[in-house]
This record gives structure tokens, C-alpha cells and sequence, in this order.
């Protein structure tokens, strides 16, 4: 493998690893959302 396309390979994982982070925390953020509304809801009822 030439160094341009395995320079080309390193660059697309690392974007692949930033999208996965980048993922995690989102769903997170979203997790706590829901968890908040669930929360509201039991205090509405």
C-alpha cells in the first residue's frame, strides 16, 4: 500500500472515530432528554 492511500485510510478512520464520538455524545444529550420527560410526565400525572 502506497503512502498516499494509506494517508488517505488513516484520514477516513480518524473521521470515522470523530463521527463515532461525536454520535455517543448526542445520544447521550438524548438520553438525558428523555429521562427529563419522563420525569416531567410522572410529576404532571
Amino acid at each position: 500500500m502506497s503512502d498516499t492511500n494509506f494517508s488517505g485510510l488513516e484520514e477516513k478512520v480518524d473521521e470515522l472515530i470523530q463521527l463515532c464520538a461525536d454520535m455517543k455524545s448526542e445520544n447521550q444529550n438524548l438520553r438525558d432528554q428523555v429521562s427529563g420527560w419522563e420525569d416531567e410526565r410522572k410529576t404532571l400525572r
